[in-house]
């Protein structure tokens, strides 16, 4: 199981250095992503979330992305 503290902290720190791109290759079992991208962009980042046959995206400002990745990573 995950120390949820522990990897919101990580992504925290992952996020002050304003990575280009993060990719989520292998999200929770049942979650409805087989891939998980964020890619920084001029207002923040944009969230590409990817089923089976289309793509999700959602934009989301910098101080909300590892909050959001977080919830990603662990419920999918």
């Amino acid at each position: 199981m995950i120390d949820k503290d522990l990897c919101e902290k990580y992504l925290k720190t992952i996020f002050e250095d304003i990575p280009a791109k993060i990719v989520i290759s292998k999200p929770p079992a049942g979650s409805d992503f087989f891939r998980i991208r964020a890619v920084r962009t001029d207002k923040g980042y944009l969230f590409e979330k990817f089923t089976e046959k289309q793509v999700f995206h959602e934009d989301l400002t910098a101080e909300k992305a590892a909050a959001r990745c977080m919830d990603l990573i662990s419920y999918g």
